[in-house]
């Protein structure tokens, strides 16, 4: 699967149904070796404004938290202790 094809994806908690974030602004950890997936590094705003005097910090989703890639949203499940 290429990146252009998961770029437009919307990425959705199955725990808790909250909307992460599309994968288009988020980064992977890629593994240069054999070119897998590892991770998906999510940016999450935190503070006023949701960033705009706020700060960002970044949650990494295991790919093997990956439940279900969908035509419009890929399915993980996590919870707040991940």
């Amino acid at each position: 699967m290429r990146f252009s094809e998961l770029e437009n994806k919307e990425i959705i908690n199955y725990s808790d149904g909250r909307k992460l974030g599309l994968v288009g602004n988020c980064d992977l950890s890629i593994d240069l070796e054999t070119g897998q997936i590892l991770e998906i590094i999510i940016p999450e705003r935190i503070g006023l404004f949701q960033g705009v005097w706020g700060s960002e910090k970044k949650r990494s989703i295991s790919w093997k938290s990956i439940k279900k890639i969908g035509e419009d949203t890929i399915i993980i499940d996590i919870t707040q202790s991940d």
